[in-house]
């Protein structure tokens, strides 16, 4: 922590501090990120529900989790989906493209 106080970055020699190792889940990070953006850079008739989650069927035995969902919020209709991904690719996964074509 001390490190990112005095904005040093890493290095592969070691430092004069001791600091414990820890994990990012970046993918989830940035889809937070997002939805954050949206909620302070929206009009405010736009509703942000992330983690939305849609039962396809009457007992919500199959479901389907939707990163971002839109609605106008006097309505409650929706306005569009979001399918965030945190990648380093030129060109998106076959399988994402699937996702976010079954989503709609």
């Amino acid at each position: 922590m001390q490190n990112l106080l005095e904005n040093l970055g890493p290095g592969i020699d070691k430092g004069g501090y001791e600091a414990i190792p820890f994990c990012v889940d970046m993918p989830k990070l940035f889809e937070s990120f997002i939805a954050e953006w949206l909620r302070t850079n929206s009009p405010v008739n736009l509703f942000i529900s992330p983690q939305y989650v849609s039962n396809l069927d009457s007992n919500a035995a199959l479901s389907f989790r939707i990163d971002i969902l839109l609605r106008e919020r006097e309505t409650n209709r929706v306005l569009g989906i979001l399918d965030t991904k945190y990648k380093a690719a030129h060109m998106p996964d076959e399988a994402d493209i699937q996702q976010v074509g079954l989503a709609a």
